[in-house]
């Protein structure tokens, strides 16, 4: 694993860097570590950290409101983006996914069945519609976003559930949906296979 990673923040234009140590790097973003030094490779802020250019005071004090280099990198880990490496990525990547199968598993139902999803179809679901998962966003943001609608259109179009005809339904999370215990009969018509919030 890398020793280095940097941690990235733009104001109007300008960007900022700071070097960190990649673990416990993204510990501190998490809230697991409280103490900034112990992250700092340096307290040295730049422009570009690979090049080794520095921002000038004018541009801090714009930026920052300060020239304090703790108080810089605590406001660049708040507002900034840490660069993951691959392997910190990948691991987030795996528990984001995890946890978004559960929240589907847990929040929406199968109308036919009126039983959940099982787990592995939302899975496959997933992977027929390359859903990206962001290690950084929420699962409720990611369901609810371009996720969401990706995992509903594989689920809709397997051969299970047939094909789409005449689907008119109200939007929920997964766009097309009819919450568990309204009127099956009020807005959705068709054989097509809905994933419905409880």
């Amino acid at each position: 694993m890398a020793d280095v990673t940097v941690v990235r923040y733009s104001f109007e234009g300008e960007k900022f860097e700071i070097m960190v140590k990649p673990d416990p790097a993204l510990d501190y973003k998490l809230g697991k570590k409280k103490d900034i030094s112990s992250v700092l490779v340096s307290e040295e802020i730049y422009t570009d950290s690979g090049k080794g250019t520095k921002p000038s005071t004018e541009k801090l004090l714009a930026a920052f409101k300060t020239e304090d280099k703790t108080e810089i990198a605590q406001i660049m880990f708040e507002k900034g983006d840490l660069n993951l490496t691959t392997d910190q990525r990948r691991k987030m990547v795996d528990q984001k996914r995890k946890q978004i199968v559960e929240y589907i598993a847990k929040t929406f139902v199968d109308p036919k069945t009126h039983l959940p999803h099982p787990p592995l179809r939302i899975e496959q679901a997933m992977k027929d519609g390359r859903v990206s998962i962001e290690p950084q966003k929420s699962v409720e943001e990611q369901v609810k976003g371009c996720a969401g609608r990706n995992v509903r259109g594989s689920i809709q179009n397997t051969p299970r559930y047939g094909s789409e005809e005449n689907s008119s339904c109200s939007t929920g999370y997964f766009g097309n949906c009819r919450p568990r215990g309204s009127n099956p009969g009020s807005n959705c018509t068709g054989n097509r296979m809905r994933m419905c919030s409880q």
